[in-house]
Parts: C-alpha cells; structure tokens; sequence
C-alpha cells in the first residue's frame, strides 16, 4: 500500500508505519518509534466498559519525544457512583469531585469507609460482606478487607474489627492544581473532539489495555448523546491505529506462567514501568499516559531492535530459486520477524508443511521455519 506523498508531508507517516485496525493488532513487534504517539488513559468509576470516567489524561510524544505544551489532564463528576475497588486504585470519590468543580480544594469525604477501620457488630458482617460480592471482582469483601476475630461488647453483643488491606492513593497538591472538574457529558464530548482531531492528523495511539478505555469511551459518549454512535464524531475507534504496551510486551516476550509460577512476570503498567525501569504513573491519568509511553518508547522499542539484530546474527541462510519458491507454496508476502507463538508467518510455513506428501518438501519447509525463528 502506498499512500498520498503529500497526506505523508501532513501526518508525517508512510507506509512502513501503518498498523492494522484495532482487533488485529495484538502479536506485532514494533522495532521503530512511530513520529506522532498520543499515549492516553482514564481512571473510571468501576472496572466494567459500562462505568464511567472520572479523568482523562493525554501524553503526546513526536518523534520520541514528550511535548508536555500538547498534555491533557482534566476531571469530570459521574452520574454514577465510584465503586470501592475504584476508589482504593486512584484515591478519588464524588465528593472531591464535586468540591473541585467550584475550585475548591479536592478532599475525600471522612465517611467513606474503605479508608477507615472500624468496628461493626457481626450481625452487620453478613449483609455488608454479600453487597461486595454483588460487585465487580475487585470490590469482593475478602479482596479488600482484613476482620479481627469477633469479641463481646458489653452489651452483650458480638463485634469484628474490619481494617482495609490497602489505603487507596491520598490526593495531592498536583492534583488540587487540575482544572475545576466538569460535568460527564462535557468531558466525553471533549474526549471525543481531541480523538478525533488526533486521529485525523494519523496519530498512533498508545495505552495499557487501550481497549478498555475506547469501550468506556464509546458507552459513555453513546449514554450521554441519545445514543448515537461516536463514529458521527469523526472519531472511528474500529480504524484506531492502536499500541498496546500489554500486549506488546507479551508478543517480545511470551509466557503461558500463571501467576504461582516463580516464571511468571506481571504486566500491568506499573509492573511494567519497574522492569524497565521508568517512572511508574501512580493511577493519575496524565502520569500513567506518560508512563505507559515512556515503557514503549524507552524500554520496548530497545528491547525489539536487541531481538531482531540477535535473529538476523544467528539466521542461517536460504537461497531458494523462484521455481523453487512456487514448488513449496510459501507466501512470502506474509514475512517478517518471528514474534513467538502467535507469529502468522510461523503458522502459514506449518499449514504449508503439512500440506506437503513428499517428505523432502516438508522437511524443506520445516527449515526454512527454523531459519526465520533464528534456530
């Protein structure tokens, strides 16, 4: 594919930087920094695509380089209610929401009880245990809550001790300096515009699961415009052109580990940011953008070049004739470099081999396998 030299001097790609649409990303290495990235991130009202956001934050880099002037980090008020687990990761409620939309100082209410120990007679332990299991996976009461063993008051009544395991971010001075919050449907119309402006210029957008925040992105725009498709924006999240720093990490270096295995290496952002050692973001929007773009441009992209220059080092080589080449029915269109068990170059040589009855044939693609693994 070619495309328009002068749409190339306006965006500053080529084709050599086009990535396919948002579903069919996942496997690719990436061993260049793409000229134009807009890293973004929410912090949302719970963990389902149906919540919705409470901030949006957004990193841009060209050429490699953050341009902080380009930044974006604003707050918005939900209509519904920030879940426990939500509020343990990034420390906001909708009181400070609601305080900071009149330039007030952002603070979160005293009453919200998983930031507090308290003691509760046990006949309450049961019906408060039972709403969290009501919710989402993170907000489940043994997850979040540690309980004392019950004692007798002197009412005679039986009472437990229930401490959080966790106390959820404190809200800073840096965030108290953000905008005042404003309403959901002006943040999400906001959103919308600065996606769509991006996407119009050919950004490569990038994130940490960037797939779940376009869904939340797309109920949310579609709750608060009589749902109607955010596509009547100009912003198309089905043509996005999309890195995902997850699983980008997973195809430069796949494991099948679960999580007891001494192998096995988490891939969350700030797990992430720690193996390569960058500035973890924190759960503030702005900052986990950064972050996340960072982990790509600084960790990654070193990590993949490493990769490739070891393969083309250790590739035997095979010279083949074109007569030889049809002989064996490989598609070399489908090349490239191996990126592990999802490679569809190594899946086509094995339909290929198999489809073969003549043993020399088979044997010829099965090196010519091992040749593009580098073996």
């Amino acid at each position: 594919m070619t495309l328009d030299p002068r749409r190339m001097a306006d965006t500053g790609w080529d084709e050599h930087f086009l990535e396919p649409k948002i579903k069919e990303s996942t496997g690719r290495m990436w061993p260049i920094v793409p000229p134009m990235i807009a890293s973004f991130d929410l912090e949302t009202t719970g963990l389902g695509s149906e919540t919705e956001p409470i901030s949006f934050g957004m990193a841009i880099f060209r050429n490699g380089k953050l341009s902080e002037k380009e930044s974006q980090h604003f707050l918005m008020l939900p209509e519904e209610k920030i879940s426990e687990g939500a509020h343990l990761t990034h420390g906001w409620d909708e009181h400070a929401l609601y305080h900071h939309m009149y330039a007030g100082k952002p603070e979160v209410s005293p009453e919200h009880y998983s930031s507090t120990t308290r003691t509760i007679s046990t006949r309450l332990l049961n019906p408060l245990m039972a709403s969290h299991e009501r919710m989402s996976k993170m907000d489940k009461f043994h997850n979040m809550f540690d309980v004392s063993e019950p004692v007798t008051g002197e009412d005679g009544e039986s009472y437990v001790t229930v401490s959080p395991k966790k106390m959820p971010p404190e809200i800073t001075e840096e965030d108290a300096q953000l905008p005042p919050t404003i309403t959901t449907r002006a943040g999400i119309n906001k959103i919308v515009g600065i996606l769509s402006n991006l996407q119009k210029q050919g950004f490569v957008f990038l994130g940490a699961n960037p797939t779940y925040d376009v869904d939340v992105i797309k109920h949310t725009w579609a709750k608060h415009n009589n749902g109607i498709p955010v596509q009547t924006t100009g912003f198309n999240p089905n043509s996005m052109r999309l890195i995902d720093v997850i699983k980008h990490d997973l195809s430069i270096e796949p494991h099948k580990f679960t999580r007891d295995d001494p192998r096995y290496r988490s891939r969350s952002l700030t797990n992430l940011a720690d193996y390569y050692n960058i500035k973890a973001g924190g759960h503030r929007a702005l900052q986990d953008s950064i972050a996340a773009g960072r982990v790509f441009i600084e960790g990654q992209v070193p990590r993949v070049q490493d990769i490739l220059r070891g393969s083309v080092n250790q590739r035997r080589s095979f010279k083949l004739s074109s007569v030889e080449a049809s002989a064996l029915g490989i598609d070399y269109t489908m090349g490239g470099p191996c990126h592990g068990p999802d490679c569809g170059f190594c899946g086509h040589l094995n339909d290929i081999a198999s489809s073969h009855e003549d043993p020399a044939k088979f044997n010829r693609v099965k090196a010519i396998m091992q040749a593009h693994q580098g073996l």
